[in-house]
């Protein structure tokens, strides 16, 4: 039988790795642009999660803020209504 020379052997092993398409590395390079891809919609998923999350704690916050206004008010009245009750 005919035997390869080393410099066959490796043109072979490399073609196979550099093959367009379906070569090793081709298969390798589009696994990574797959993840890329997935790790992009992920985060984009999260960015909106983030913003929903964001909105609501503003609403929750300005809430708050009407509240704690209402209650001061009440406050101020009470207390003039309390001082006028003791003059």
């Amino acid at each position: 039988g005919t035997t390869d020379g080393v410099a066959t052997s490796l043109a072979r092993t490399i073609e196979g790795l550099t093959r367009a398409g379906d070569g090793t590395l081709a298969i390798r390079d589009q696994g990574f642009d797959d993840q890329i891809e997935a790790l992009g919609l992920s985060i984009d998923r999260f960015e909106r999660r983030l913003a929903q999350r964001e909105e609501l704690l503003i609403e929750r916050f300005a809430r708050l803020e009407t509240l704690i206004n209402g209650l001061q008010a009440q406050g101020s009245f009470l207390a003039t209504a309390f001082s006028n009750s003791r003059s």
